[in-house]
């Protein structure tokens, strides 16, 4: 009898979890956040020839698909992208989180839904970089990337201008353009050299005109 009740407990705290996570997205989405950010609709499509089976099995399902030579699948939250969707690596990165060699690029911290179905810089500042919606699970609301490289500010905290090397310390490090720590909402990537300096290059493309 004990053991039923304590596995009827754990059902409906699983229960309400995720009534909670589809009330966030659709209360994002209502807004159209998801849609004016590119993301697609809220269970994501697994474009692509995808691996695996079932809601969370291996390298794909519904969780976190990662379409080995053909597509990718970012879950629940985000569209699928394919091989043929970006013109650089580091474009590519940004979407998918998948470095050059075809592995998901290791993190630490962030939201607890990115260690659950992974994810990218695009699921936070969205396919502009323009950022500034809050996230689910996170205590801060992603930064605008399309100012990096000018003095600007994040709350009202004045900002001197990033470059390279800072912003590469911002994305591995989680230490802004000021020395400061970053939120543990953004993660800390574990990132391939080249992986990094590509998606420096991609971000800088996102700068608006005036910052290039």
């Amino acid at each position: 009898m004990k053991e039923k009740t304590i596995a009827l407990i754990l059902i409906i705290i699983l229960v309400i979890a995720i009534a909670v996570v589809i009330g966030a997205n659709s209360y994002a989405d209502q807004y159209g956040y998801y849609g004016q950010q590119g993301y697609g609709s809220m269970m994501g499509g697994m474009r692509g020839n995808m691996m695996g089976s079932g809601m969370m099995g291996g390298y794909g399902g519904m969780m976190n698909g990662y379409g080995q030579g053909n597509g990718y699948g970012n879950g629940m939250m985000g569209g699928g992208y394919n091989n043929d969707s970006f013109s650089s690596n580091g474009e590519r990165v940004y979407y998918t989180g998948i470095d050059s060699t075809g592995r998901r690029i290791g993190f630490e911290g962030g939201p607890m839904w990115l260690n659950m179905r992974g994810g990218s810089c695009v699921n936070c500042h969205g396919t502009n970089g323009k950022g500034g919606v809050p996230v689910i699970m996170g205590t801060e609301i992603p930064e605008d990337l399309t100012n990096l490289y000018a003095p600007h500010s994040h709350g009202d905290e004045k900002m001197v201008p990033y470059n390279d090397d800072l912003l590469k310390r911002a994305i591995t490090k989680g230490i802004d353009a000021n020395g400061e720590n970053l939120d543990p909402t953004m993660p800390r990537w574990y990132m391939p050299e080249k992986d990094l300096n590509d998606l420096v290059t991609y971000i800088k493309t996102l700068q608006t005109e005036d910052q290039k």
